[in-house]
């Protein structure tokens, strides 16, 4: 499938169908990762995972999923809370400056 779209649709693959289980179980996984003690944290986790992937897909034809599993190992390390736990840094270190 992916491939030949085309070729897996005239074979009886479901390409719709099997995109659309994996952006929801990459987003599932992305969303436990992307701030737990939140509301908006799986979300803001979710698209900020699919939206680097898809971006350094672009970017980095070769390289991407080495790239990108290098930047998530390291998100998940050294900022587990996600996005929600930066813009909590950022905005305490703010407020220390006024």
């Amino acid at each position: 499938m992916r491939e030949d779209e085309a070729a897996a649709e005239a074979t009886g693959v479901g390409a719709f169908r099997h995109k659309l289980l994996a952006l929801v179980l990459s987003t599932a996984m992305a969303g436990l990762t992307g701030g737990v003690g939140t509301v908006h944290g799986p979300v803001l986790g979710a698209l900020f995972y699919v939206i680097l992937k898809e971006v350094l897909a672009l970017w980095l034809v070769e390289l991407h999923l080495l790239v990108f599993g290098a930047l998530f190992i390291l998100v998940v390390l050294f900022l587990p809370g996600g996005p929600v736990e930066l813009w909590s840094l950022t905005r305490g270190l703010i407020a220390c400056r006024d």
